[in-house]
């Protein structure tokens, strides 16, 4: 007799709730550990708390930028004769360079290293004379 071939029927696709659950189980710790890596890669820039006592006669905002040209970070606006802690403001390196405006103008700039102003407490002051004829008293009546 010569051999027949038979037909076996097609296996259903089967699927075991234990593999399924093992297998969202072994993504779930996958994606954790992904997660924990990227962490340890992708730490938050390092910030100091920033002490900014404005001795002049007028409102000061403060910009500090890094001596590497990057872009500005405005820090705050420091109302006349006010002093004001700002925290976590982006550590700019090895050297500082703050510029003061007043009423939208360049009314100075600082440059100062990091290991400077880490002796002095973070802490800047604004010249009293910052602001020049702004800061005259008659300056605002015109």
């Amino acid at each position: 007799m010569p051999p027949t071939l038979t037909r076996t029927p097609a296996l259903a696709a089967t699927s075991s709730p234990g593999r399924t659950a093992a297998g969202w189980a072994a993504a779930g710790v996958a994606a954790l550990l992904g997660a924990v890596a990227a962490g340890e890669v992708l730490e938050p820039p390092p910030t100091v708390d920033l002490v900014v006592a404005n001795e002049s006669a007028v409102d000061v905002t403060v910009v500090v930028d890094g001596s590497d040209g990057g872009p500005l970070l405005p820090v705050a606006t420091i109302d006349a004769g006010e002093e004001r802690t700002v925290e976590e403001v982006l550590d700019q390196g090895p050297s500082w360079v703050l510029t003061f405006r007043v009423a939208g103008e360049d009314a100075g700039q600082l440059e100062v290293s990091r290991s400077d102003l880490a002796g002095d407490g973070f802490r800047v002051v604004v010249p009293a004379d910052t602001g020049g004829d702004a800061a005259a008293p008659d300056a605002a009546t015109g």
